[in-house]
């Protein structure tokens, strides 16, 4: 039991990055560990966080902790549920798959993205039935150069699904980022920010559920650059956008075959090709 109690607190002292310092220089408050518990066997992760503690059931080598950083490095399937204040949750477990429940969680930062994705194969973000999930950033955190500083950064294929609701709010740029493709399958997702809801560089996929973004320029924004996918594709689910200046840019197509929309802008579509076979689509 003792071997066991020490490699829990070892693996609780490791991270593979650190986020910045406080404004003032000092060092944020160390993450600790509540209630060890290595269950060899889960099937199923458990995540509790209560302010700067946390609670970690399941295996020990899938989480570490150092300073105001969790990451978790393995995949498998996740249930996280509390709150997490002016803390990072990252995650880091290239090829791998994570599912990750959000069971009514709260994640902030006052220094960094409270939750990035920095390597995975796919990650499934899926809201509990009838909890509300809250992720938000600050404009005094520094923004990145790697993408759009928000407060969900993904550098995978992102999938987001659930009964329940996903609730983004940025404060820098964006309120999700992604270098992928990102999915919206189901579940109530809204996304604020100050320059654009959300930013991905191959392609946004709405296929059910209903996604709201209210941007003070821009709404939605898939990459115009010639590397990228830059496509926008709605089969499904409902669309709002309310924007001052593009509701939907894409830097190849936007396919709109299935769903609605309700789009607030001076310019609804910037794209070079614009296909709308919705019938509940407004029109250029």
């Amino acid at each position: 039991m003792n071997r066991r109690f020490l490699f829990v607190l070892f693996a609780c002292l490791f991270c593979l990055s650190a986020c910045a310092p406080n404004s003032d220089g000092s060092v944020p408050t160390e993450m600790a560990l509540t209630d060890p518990a290595d269950t060899s066997d889960a099937e199923e992760g458990h995540l509790l966080l209560e302010g700067r503690r946390y609670t970690y059931t399941g295996k020990a080598e899938d989480i570490s902790a150092k300073e105001d950083i969790l990451t978790l490095q393995r995949g498998g399937t996740y249930r996280i549920s509390g709150t997490l204040n002016d803390g990072c949750l990252r995650i880091s477990a290239p090829h791998e798959t994570l599912h990750l429940i959000l069971d009514g969680v709260s994640l902030s930062s006052s220094r960094t993205t409270p939750l990035v994705i920095e390597a995975a194969a796919c990650v499934i973000l899926e809201t509990a039935e009838g909890t509300v999930n809250r992720l938000t950033d600050t404009d005094a955190a520094p923004k990145e150069e790697r993408l759009p500083a928000a407060c969900l950064e993904a550098s995978c294929q992102l999938v987001l699904r659930g009964s329940g609701s996903l609730i983004l709010s940025g404060r820098r740029q964006a309120a999700l980022s992604c270098t992928q493709t990102v999915t919206v399958e189901s579940g109530s997702v809204t996304l604020s920010a100050p320059d654009m809801g959300l930013w991905v560089r191959d392609a946004l996929i709405l296929s059910g559920g209903a996604l709201t973004v209210t941007a003070a320029e821009r709404g939605i924004v898939a990459a115009k650059d010639e590397t990228a996918q830059g496509l926008v594709t709605v089969s499904d689910g409902k669309l709002t956008v309310s924007a001052t200046e593009v509701a939907l840019v894409a830097g190849r197509k936007l396919l709109a075959i299935g769903g609605s929309a309700d789009l607030s802008a001076p310019i609804l579509y910037d794209a070079p090709s614009v296909v709308l076979d919705a019938p509940h689509f407004p029109k250029r």
